[in-house]
């Protein structure tokens, strides 16, 4: 049976094949855009649409998160947002993460799509 601790275990030890050290920001960019449907172009450039927007709140969550940058350093790697808009955009995202249950989903989705290019990069080379 899955009891807590197996799960536990098995959640560390995917954890610790993929430090997060290892993911860069092209990853996570890459990633969201291909889960989101919007461009990476896009995510780093000035659109405003719905679509868009939503796909770069998650992608600078994911870089705070994940990747560990600064918020100057995400908004810089996001076309050169201002550090307070990628602090809004983060605590905005976090807020959503603890009501929307399809929002954590979809973040968990992309998490594991990193991992898995991960994966297959390290296979492969």
């Amino acid at each position: 049976p899955v009891t807590p601790d197996l799960a536990d275990q098995a959640l560390k030890s995917l954890l610790t094949e993929t430090p997060g050290d290892s993911v860069s920001a092209l990853d996570v960019l890459t990633a969201v855009a291909k889960f989101t449907g919007v461009s990476v172009d896009s995510i780093v450039g000035k659109r405003r649409d719905k679509a868009t927007a939503a796909a770069r709140r998650m992608a600078m969550y994911m870089l705070r998160e994940e990747v560990h940058l600064t918020s100057s350093r995400v908004g810089h790697e996001l076309g050169g947002k201002d550090h307070s808009t990628v602090l809004y955009a983060q605590k905005r995202f976090a807020q959503l993460l603890e009501t929307d249950s399809s929002l954590r989903q979809s973040l968990a989705t992309v998490k594991d799509m990193i991992i898995r290019s991960h994966r297959a990069a390290i296979q492969s080379g």
